[in-house]
């Protein structure tokens, strides 16, 4: 319900102002640069860069694409505020209607998960999550269907898949 009151607002919308320029907000700028051609985009991202998880040269080419179809892309940007009328940015009001597409920074590795230096879970070549014993230990104590995820585990029922154990 709220995804079409929000395309429905910004069908009417003279001018919207995406917060973020992770996937979410690139896709938004890019969907409404496609199909809404008389409103004015601006799209604020923090970062230098577009989609800073997926590499630089994929963050210029989305920069370049968006500004090609008259995005106003503002990098390096970070917002003061934020009203129903639009973003507050160093003193200054970007007027239009706010979309909030900024996400947020990832702890796997807080929950036990095995990341990489990026951040990222490490998976094998199926995708599946290798498990640790800390891991296991954090998912005890989560239940499903009245079993404990870490019982899951062991007997391979889980909303992860076939995990497997990876030494520490």
């Amino acid at each position: 319900d709220d995804a079409l009151a929000l395309r429905d607002e910004i069908a009417n919308a003279e001018a919207v102002v995406i917060v973020g320029g992770g996937a979410t907000g690139v896709q938004v700028a890019g969907a409404v640069a496609t199909r809404h051609r008389g409103i004015a985009i601006t799209l604020i991202e923090v970062a230098d860069s577009l989609l800073s998880g997926m590499g630089a040269a994929t963050g210029r080419d989305a920069a370049r694409i968006l500004r090609q179809r008259g995005v106003d892309v503002r990098l390096g940007t970070g917002i003061d505020s934020i009203d129903t009328d639009g973003v507050w940015v160093s003193g200054d009001h970007v007027a239009g209607l706010p979309v909030w597409a900024a996400g947020f920074t990832a702890r796997a590795g807080e929950f036990g998960l095995p990341t990489d230096g990026t951040g990222s879970v490490v998976t094998d070549e199926h995708l599946r999550v290798f498990t640790t014993e800390a891991s296991r230990n954090y998912m005890s104590t989560f239940r499903r269907d009245g079993a404990s995820v870490k019982e899951q585990l062991e007997h391979g029922d889980t909303a992860f898949g076939d995990c497997r154990t990876k030494k520490e």
